[in-house]
């Protein structure tokens, strides 16, 4: 029985980004793509013509999950609970998805500059940000849920050097997620002085 056709763009886009990240982007070809799948350039092309399509293909299937994560989560009401569970789905997606991107995109910082779309990445962190939040509280708490998200981006982008330099070690990302919890959970000084 053949793989779904979805299985094989997604088998070619965790191939060929490990191997730009490994090998570097200008020095992987699409047939040595085609050959750690066990396939044909052709049957490459079948489903991605250019190395360049298939990096933006990676880009637009992550930021098309944080969309849905961000639709999911607007249609939840605001409470505590959800609003941790919004944090909790976000680090996996920042784990599972952008982990590899970031990785890719440290060791190839030229070829990025062309695929890179910062507006809609910050975007996407202002919108969680806002979900996150409680609606209720002031600037402080905006300020605080916009650091939580940015917390979780953090953990998967955070040089090993300087976690483990701190003492951090190899949980970062539950450690963030901790953190980013506790920020959106925690009142402000000010209320917490009264």
């Amino acid at each position: 029985m053949s793989r779904p056709r979805n299985d094989t763009r997604e088998r070619i886009q965790q191939i060929a980004l490990r191997l730009f990240t490994e090998k570097g982007y200008d020095k992987t070809s699409l047939r040595e793509i085609a050959a750690q799948l066990g396939v044909t350039k052709a049957a490459l092309y079948y489903h991605f013509t250019s190395k360049e399509q298939i990096v933006e293909s990676i880009m637009q299937d992550s930021q098309t999950a944080v969309d849905e994560l961000i639709d999911w989560a607007a249609a939840l009401s605001a409470t505590p609970e959800s609003r941790i569970e919004i944090l909790r789905r976000l680090l996996n997606l920042v784990d599972t998805r952008w982990r590899p991107m970031i990785r890719f995109a440290q060791a190839n910082q030229a070829q990025m500059r062309k695929f890179r779309d910062a507006e809609g990445m910050v975007n996407q962190i202002r919108r969680i940000s806002i979900l996150v939040r409680d609606p209720s509280g002031g600037p402080t708490e905006a300020y605080k849920a916009l650091l939580a998200v940015i917390a979780l981006f953090f953990a998967v982008t955070m040089p090993e050097q300087l976690s483990s330099e701190i003492g951090i070690g190899v949980d970062l990302p539950e450690i963030a997620l901790d953190v980013a919890t506790e920020l959106i959970s925690s009142r402000p000084r000010e209320a917490r002085e009264l």
